[in-house]
């Protein structure tokens, strides 16, 4: 039959997973600064001519953050009184 108890490989096997997700994750965020800071300063220094494409793709994303949510999911935070 089937065992579900965890063992120790089972264990190391998971560390294994967690460090792989924390190192995709601090190259994720590396690559996302870098990027954000190039294309910033593209669209501050070089002029419209240059940032139309990052427009577009700044209202793209605004488009995407619009879809609709799963029920119970609010982008929205609830007001505080």
């Amino acid at each position: 039959m089937f065992s579900t108890a965890l063992t120790w490989s089972d264990l190391a096997f998971l560390a294994q997973g967690a460090g792989m997700t924390l190192a995709v994750t601090a190259v994720s965020v590396a690559a996302g600064t870098v990027l954000g800071i190039f294309f910033g300063m593209i669209r501050v220094e070089l002029g419209p001519y240059w940032s139309a494409p990052l427009t577009f793709a700044d209202r793209g994303r605004a488009f995407l953050r619009a879809a609709p949510r799963p029920e119970g999911h609010s982008a929205r935070r609830p007001r505080s009184r």
